[in-house]
């Protein structure tokens, strides 16, 4: 037993109990029964004898506790921006296993030296690890980082680089009263003490006089105790630096999460919606109202160039968004996220290089035509390909994180079922272009009615529209259907996704 002074108010002791007696003792209560716990206060007559706890001076948990689990224990209070500040999401969420992720922090009601976090992340199931980084540069290279793992072990980095898995692990320098428990219910949670500064100088300790960016990440460990990088969005910063020693809650930095939203909502609609609708006019519709204009052009030309202009607009922004505001381009061990980057970038020169082609593009009947109109197939299918796999590839990477709060299986099956349902059109498109071609070439069987003296040159046939040319507006149709029934349900997806 320990039992210190009065100090500042404050009265603080220490004690250990016997889980179990091993006689029996119907005043002592077994530690391996839930008990309530009580907690009262009040003045002592004659210094010795207790007087009734003044006041309110008198508390009770909510339900009995186990006394031998280590986990916290949550009041029906949120003690945030009262006794501790907070870096949470959702918004006002508590108690901690109902939050995405949730980092608490105050003062140490014991040592004035310390400060006391809390650490609860939402990580799913199987080696995982929940981390909190202090920063000086909004960034994972060179911040302080306090790594819970799900064998119930804490270690510490200071990473030179993004790849933290390359990191040596660092002595937990000024840390203190660790606990760290199992996954429950996919909810990785933590607690220990960190020292405000320390005595020695050390430049990988910051100090928490000066304030400091939170970071939040979880990912993966490799063979059970190597990070791997953090999944899908599974990456979080405050907007700004924190006080730690204050009780203010944080917020998130939302920049990079919205630039991904509009990134992504860009690419679909460009890519997917206008793109292939562009496409699909210049290879399938030509003989759509040919005998009509558009603007001075044929209706299926300037139908083509103002979908291919309106995507080009649309993957261009897209493209400038996300480098505009992550500054760098895609750095990450998961090679699905740098695939797509790769890809993407492919799929955009290509997107570009394209319409640049079609300005310089010969007049019909040159030698030199048919060298652009295959080159500029060839171009513009290449560039719609590579963009499919990219959002493939994005529908997996970018909703892995989301799959455990939204749909990443719908997103992924929405672009599965708009290729699918896009491949059995064209196989339509082109089985019915061959059809008609073959008619188009077999021999009249009609035989011409002339009077006598009457020229056969001078017997004219009026043309007509081929009678099967009906079937290519249905089939075009349900292409525009498909395209935007998709486009739309991906928006939907991309928009839902928690940030």
């Amino acid at each position: 037993m320990v039992v210190d002074s009065i100090v500042d108010g404050d009265l603080h002791c220490t004690f250990s109990r016997m889980i179990d007696l091993t006689e029996t003792d119907p005043e002592f209560f077994s530690l391996n029964d839930d008990l309530y716990v009580l907690v009262a206060f009040g003045a002592l007559t004659g210094g010795t004898t207790p007087g009734y706890h003044t006041g309110a001076g008198r508390w009770l948990t909510a339900e009995p506790v186990d006394l031998l689990d280590v986990g916290l224990k949550p009041s029906d209070e949120d003690p945030c921006d009262k006794t501790h500040g907070c870096y949470r999401n959702p918004e006002n969420c508590y108690p901690p296993s109902e939050c995405t992720y949730y980092v608490s922090w105050t003062g140490n009601t014991a040592d004035a030296s310390l400060v006391d976090f809390e650490v609860s992340v939402d990580v799913g199931s199987g080696d995982m690890y929940a981390a909190m980084g202090l920063s000086q540069n909004d960034q994972m290279p060179e911040s302080d980082i306090y790594m819970c793992r799900s064998d119930q072990t804490m270690v510490g980095y200071y990473p030179s680089s993004k790849s933290i898995s390359s990191a040596d692990e660092r002595e937990l320098k000024g840390i203190s009263n660790m606990v760290v428990d199992s996954i429950v219910d996919g909810d990785l949670h933590c607690t220990f003490s960190r020292m405000i500064e320390l005595d020695e100088d050390d430049p990988e300790f910051f100090s928490m006089n000066d304030d400091l960016y939170v970071l939040v990440a979880f990912g993966e460990l490799s063979g059970g105790t190597t990070p791997g990088y953090h999944t899908g969005a599974g990456r979080f910063l405050t907007s700004e630096p924190v006080d730690l020693l204050d009780t203010s809650s944080a917020q998130t930095d939302l920049k990079l999460p919205r630039a991904r939203k509009a990134h992504a909502c860009l690419m679909v609609i460009g890519w997917m919606g206008l793109a292939s609708t562009g496409i699909l006019f210049a290879r399938y519709m030509k003989p759509f109202m040919s005998d009509q204009t558009l603007c001075g052009n044929k209706v299926w030309f300037n139908s083509h160039r103002i979908n291919m202009i309106s995507a080009l607009v649309c993957f261009v922004s897209a493209f400038i968004v996300i480098f505009a505001v992550k500054k760098e381009f895609v750095d990450s061990e998961i090679r699905v996220i740098y695939a797509h980057g790769i890809i993407g970038c492919v799929a955009v020169g290509l997107g570009v290089i394209n319409p640049i082609m079609a300005i310089f593009r010969p007049h019909p009947g040159t030698p030199k035509r048919p060298i652009f109109n295959y080159a500029h197939r060839t171009v513009g299918i290449l560039g719609w390909m590579s963009a499919m796999i990219a959002i493939i590839l994005a529908s997996d990477f970018y909703f892995d994180f989301a799959a455990e709060s939204i749909t990443d299986v719908n997103a992924f099956w929405t672009i599965t079922v708009f290729l699918i349902i896009g491949l059995v059109i064209i196989i339509l498109f082109e089985v019915f272009e061959c059809t008609v071609a073959q008619q188009d070439s077999a021999p009249s069987a009609d035989i011409a009615l002339r009077q006598p003296g009457d020229q056969v040159s001078n017997i004219t046939v009026p043309p007509t529209a081929h009678p099967a040319e009906r079937w290519r507006s249905m089939i075009f149709s349900l292409a525009l259907l498909d395209i935007l029934v998709c486009t739309i349900v991906m928006v939907v997806f991309i928009i839902q996704v928690e940030i």
